[in-house]
């Protein structure tokens, strides 16, 4: 398409409204669909990856584990069994529980947060310089 002439112009502001219009309508059709869904109470979205019965395992295990370090099992051992990424394990963990970490603090956790956790015996106290 030449854009210097005038109907080089114009084809070329026709086919970008055509493309403009097929973007509308299938955002429009897009909207629709997920709005039926909602209303017919289906779900949808992506699966999750632990069924409830991991998470309650996991729940388990890590309570265990914070009332006596050398039972139940870590983060990292219960994401490898289950095999899901820790951060997701964590996640459904606090989903569950609402809200309540059943892990000690990291090193990039808040200052209080670890302070907490050395009140309560899940952390070792700090060491003095």
């Amino acid at each position: 398409i030449d854009t210097t002439t005038a109907g080089g112009r114009l084809i070329f502001h026709v086919n970008a409204a055509f493309a403009e219009f097929q973007r509308a309508m299938t955002a429009e059709r897009t909207k629709l669909g997920i709005s039926a869904r909602r209303t017919s109470g289906e779900k949808w979205g992506a699966h999750p990856k632990l069924t409830d019965k991991q998470v309650a395992l996991a729940v388990e295990a890590l309570e265990k584990r914070l009332r006596d370090p050398a039972k139940g099992r870590s983060v990292v051992e219960l994401s490898r069994r289950f095999r899901v990424d820790p951060v997701t394990l964590r996640n459904a963990v606090v989903r569950a529980t609402g809200g309540r970490k059943l892990w000690p603090p990291g090193p990039h956790s808040l200052p209080h947060e670890r302070a907490a956790a050395r009140r309560a015996g899940i952390m070792k106290p700090k060491k003095k310089r």
